[in-house]
């Protein structure tokens, strides 16, 4: 017995065995505190006509609601502010909609094993799902591969037009397999035992299929059509598989900005991309004075109000109660902002920090890991330039400031050395040596992640990829830009490139009758152009045959006799009264002869041209051209729907076609392929400007020579050199 107890006593202790499997989540880690949330279609295969790489949803403010077998991302705002004042069950929570969802598998504590009769703990730390109930329990495992939900406010023909159907699609990347797409969490703190995500990043797949959309003036159309009005290509409207990336970041109770509400006066002087937050009232539902318009702008200042003591803003309701001597004011635009009222329902704010103390921070954005290095001059003169702006900004605001309280030396403020460096552009991963404002050495912004201002190069193509795209996730309380965006997409930069290269063969005479697709005649298509005709090729072909027996028909149809009717008594009136009466009258003659027609008869008179040999001569070269369609081809039903004019090319479905496309550039920037059609023939004519006087074409301050080794112009490097000015264009 005594040697067992001394064999027993020199066992040493082993580690505990840990069977907690991957993939834990800790409740507190999310309990209670806000996210920004943004979506990003990060992948797409190239026929996807109805969205593209870049593409980015609608800012969202969500809070995490822990169910028992869904974790939501529920809106942590009113969308509608005053909709729903004491929550939907008569309590002061609002249960927002959800935006996001995921399956939990379980909940379960991490404990030791433990013997259930005795109570003792073995050396094996195991889930435990059976001694607390669920929602006592410390841990979960969440299915982070699907999100349950599709948000409407996500893709554009979606959001405007209702015109796509989106379904999850389960997609679980494990770490090792694809870093670059698995799941990303990040904490507050090193500490483990500190609660709290800072950073989360789900990237999940998206089955999105177009459907039919109603557009104002035309009816029923494929949605998949709109990013392809005019490109010429066939739309392939078949559902494609998108990669979609989920970012959340959470909200810094601290964070403090100074909103600013645009009325539409201003901005009509000078325009804002807004967000706009509509309010209601209980006895005439939603009121235009309470809809409030939020310019959408970068923060300047890390803090714009002032606090009391015990650290809390100090409230206003006039400017007089902020009066400092120095310029504080009160922020009335932070009240309407945060919806918040007096007793007396004064809208109350929060006194300002005049400008001359506040701290100053930069606009900071990061290059896409790919950006080319080519490309970094437009970089840098991008960077100057914004910073002579912010600057210039910065200076101006304090300098009246100072004037305007009195101050002395106003003029040195324009000088401080703390607003000189305003907007920082910063390279992708961080090099040693780069400002402080980019972040730690080595720091990689990507698409689609939230925490970064991006400039990003979109490498492969894409057939609904626009040339460039710019949009901003704003808050949707105050329209403050969390992250900026501007996609550069370089499929569109080449080929609109190799456009002015054409050209310039084109106006020298290298490019053949020959190696045009159209077959139009060079020369003469140049001497209109340039001759502002906008024509090409021979007026001829568009002549239509007259019968003699329309002669008389046609005749009648241009006699102008009721032109001399004028006043009944063949006098002037005597007075404006008499005036007035005269147009009335002339108005309603003109009406009831149908002086100007009548629009359902001519309607109907273009409506029975259609199919007719008229309708083939309508459809003539030029038509065809501008409709992207060769003109070479036989001009069958199908090349007639899209290019006749009493069809698809109709003045009247071109322009509601535009109204829609326009439609889409509401909330964010997108610049088309054809924006810089204009531009390309003067780039080309400066090129060769240049080349004939064997002058180097400057850029940026770079120099570029595009002459031949053995003379002429050598038209690769014109097409490299042309990148530069059409990047910097966008």
């Amino acid at each position: 017995m005594t040697a067992l107890t001394l064999l027993v006593g020199c066992v040493e202790a082993q580690d505990a065995v840990n069977r907690v499997q991957p993939n834990v989540t800790r409740k507190a880690d999310l309990d209670g505190a806000e996210f920004y949330f943004l979506q990003t279609v990060v992948d797409t295969p190239y026929t996807t006509d109805f969205t593209f790489v870049g593409e980015s949803g609608e800012l969202e403010r969500i809070v995490w609601e822990v169910q028992e077998d869904f974790l939501v991302a529920r809106r942590a705002y009113e969308a509608i502010a005053g909709s729903d004042p004491e929550g939907i069950n008569g309590t002061s929570e609002t249960a927002g909609a959800p935006v996001a969802m995921y399956a939990i598998e379980s909940h379960f504590d991490i404990r030791r094993e433990y013997n259930t009769v005795t109570g003792e703990e073995f050396n094996v730390i195991v889930e435990n799902s059976t001694d607390r109930p669920w929602y006592e329990r410390e841990f979960m495992r969440v299915d982070w591969s699907t999100n349950l939900v599709s948000n409407p406010n996500f893709l554009m023909l979606a959001r405007y037009f209702n015109g796509l159907e989106m379904e999850p699609v389960a997609w679980h990347v494990q770490e090792n397999d694809d870093p670059a797409n698995a799941p990303r969490f990040e904490r507050i703190s090193e500490d483990e035992e500190e609660p709290g995500f800072a950073y989360m990043e789900l990237t999940n797949k998206m089955f999105v299929r177009p459907t039919t959309t109603n557009i104002p003036g035309l009816g029923p159309l494929p949605s998949c059509f709109l990013f392809q009005i005019f490109d010429g290509y066939p739309a392939d409207c078949a559902a494609s598989e998108i990669t979609v990336r989920n970012s959340f970041v959470r909200v810094d109770p601290t964070h403090d900005y100074e909103p600013t509400v645009y009325s539409g006066d201003r901005m009509d002087r000078f325009g804002y991309f807004i967000t706009e937050r509509p309010g209601y009232d209980r006895s005439y539902g939603l009121v235009e004075p309470a809809r409030y318009r939020f310019v959408n702008r970068h923060n300047l200042w890390t803090e714009s109000h002032r606090r009391d003591e015990a650290g809390e803003l100090m409230r206003c309701t006039t400017d007089a109660q902020c009066d400092d001597g120095r310029g504080s004011r009160c922020d009335i635009d932070l009240g309407r902002a945060e919806r918040r009222l007096t007793d007396a329902r004064e809208i109350e704010g929060a006194c300002t920090i005049p400008f001359r103390d506040r701290e100053t921070q930069p606009v900071v954005y990061h290059l896409s890991e790919n950006f080319p290095a080519e490309l970094m001059p437009e970089m840098e003169m991008l960077e100057a330039e914004w910073n002579a702006t912010f600057v210039g900004t910065v200076a101006s605001l304090r300098e009246n400031e100072c004037n305007q309280t009195g101050g002395t030396d106003c003029a040195a403020e324009r000088a401080r050395a703390d607003h000189q460096e305003m907007y920082v552009v910063c390279p992708s991963p961080v090099p040693a040596g780069a400002p402080e404002a980019c972040g730690p050495e080595g720091t990689v912004a990507r698409i689609g992640d939230l925490r970064y201002s991006l400039l990003g190069w979109v490498n492969e193509p894409h057939r609904a990829s626009p040339l460039g795209y710019g949009p901003s996730a704003a808050d949707p309380i105050t329209g403050e830009i969390i992250a900026g965006t501007a996609f550069l997409y370089g499929a569109g930069v080449d080929s609109l490139s190799a456009q002015g290269r054409d050209i310039l063969r084109l106006l020298n005479g290298d490019l053949t009758e020959a190696e045009i697709s159209s077959g139009a005649p060079v020369d003469a298509w140049f001497q209109n152009m340039t001759a502002g005709t906008g024509r090409g090729g021979d007026g001829a072909e568009s002549i239509v045959d007259v019968r003699p027996d329309d002669l008389e028909r046609i005749e009648a149809a241009m006699d102008f006799d009721w032109i001399h009717g004028g006043h009944a008594h063949g006098s002037a009136p005597r007075d404006p009264g008499e005036a007035m009466q005269a147009v009335a009258e002339a108005r309603e003659r003109m009406h009831r002869n149908d002086t100007f027609g009548r629009g359902e008869d001519g309607a109907g008179a273009l409506d029975r041209l259609v199919g007719t040999p008229i309708e083939q001569m309508l459809t003539t070269r030029d038509a065809r051209m501008m409709a992207g369609i060769d003109p070479d081809m036989p001009v069958d039903d199908s090349v007639l729907e899209a290019a006749s004019p009493l069809r698809g090319m109709s003045p009247s479905q071109r322009a509601a076609l535009e109204r829609a496309r326009a439609q889409l550039q509401l909330g964010a920037g997108i610049d088309w392929g054809e924006f810089a059609d204009e531009g390309l023939l003067g780039l080309a004519r400066t090129v060769q400007r240049s080349a004939a006087a064997g002058e180097p074409i400057v850029w940026a301050g770079v120099e570029y020579d595009v002459s031949a080794p053995g003379g002429g112009i050598d038209y690769d490097k014109v097409q490299e050199m042309l990148r530069h000015p059409i990047l910097s264009g966008l």
